[in-house]
């Protein structure tokens, strides 16, 4: 999703499909967004899009080994590129 002449991206439409989604209660579709956003965030190497969008749908998911493994990858990300709000997040979401 890009606005005006490419001076802001905010990634992969599906990713806010899946928010989207998610907050009308619609998990099987949000489960289906976010999987797809994952996927386009990792084929286009938008690494700080990919910890967004793996720490919503951990959040989606709630607890679990998945759920797990996607907070684990974006606090390496946000570790590695200096993203403070995602390793903030990311720590919030493991303290729930």
């Amino acid at each position: 999703m890009v606005i005006g002449f490419g001076a802001v991206c905010e990634g992969p439409t599906a990713r806010h499909l899946g928010l989207l989604a998610a907050c009308t209660g619609a998990r099987r579709e949000a489960d289906e967004h976010f999987r797809h956003a994952l996927a386009a965030n990792a084929a286009m190497r938008a690494p700080v899009h990919l910890a967004h969008t793996q720490l919503d749908y951990a959040a989606l998911l709630g607890r679990g080994a998945q759920a797990r493994e996607l907070i684990d990858a974006a606090d390496t990300a946000g570790r590695a590129l200096g993203l403070p709000s995602v390793i903030a997040r990311a720590a919030q979401l493991r303290a729930r």
